[in-house]
């Protein structure tokens, strides 16, 4: 929630740069941005690994490194796309163009904010402890799913080979 928070304020404070905008004005703004990314990704990490069973781990970092990457470029691509045609023009044409991504961001930054505290509810726990039966026994494999035949770890590794 925290870097929902900040994103969007930091956003908001940026739709009013401009060129004549004092540097710790900018410098302010840009904290704001490191404490949106420095409060975003551990949690990211944390949530994707920490309730995965051990086998499942590095699938689980994996698809947050990978949705990670793809929404960075995904960003870039975009932001380069509505300030792209402005870059030809100049100071004041590139500063109303960015004006837009910032307004874009922002709409990010609160859905964020959003989504975090939807994830933190009630309703996230009771969601999360009814998923979690189905992730019980992953570790041990076929061992643990009597109807598949196999009582243990050696039965279970002839399985595989199949």
């Amino acid at each position: 929630m925290v870097s929902g928070a900040a994103l969007a304020l930091g956003c908001g404070a940026s739709i009013w740069l401009g060129p004549a905008t004092a540097l710790p004005a900018v410098l302010a703004t840009d904290l704001l941005f490191g404490i949106a990314l420095g409060t975003d990704n551990p949690p990211i990490i944390n949530s994707a690994v920490s309730e995965m069973p051990a086998s499942m781990a590095g699938v689980a970092a994996s698809f947050a490194s990978t949705g990670r990457q793809t929404g960075t470029a995904l960003g870039v691509a975009i932001s380069g796309t509505i300030v792209g045609p402005a870059m030809g023009s100049g100071g004041t044409a590139f500063t109303s163009a960015e004006r837009g991504v910032w307004w874009l961001v922002l709409g990010l930054g609160v859905g964020i904010l959003v989504l975090g505290l939807i994830s933190t509810g009630r309703w996230a726990l009771d969601t999360a402890t009814q998923a979690a039966p189905l992730f019980e026994g992953v570790d041990v494999g076929a061992a643990a799913d009597p109807s598949r035949g196999a009582t243990g770890p050696r039965e279970q590794l002839s399985i595989r080979r199949w």
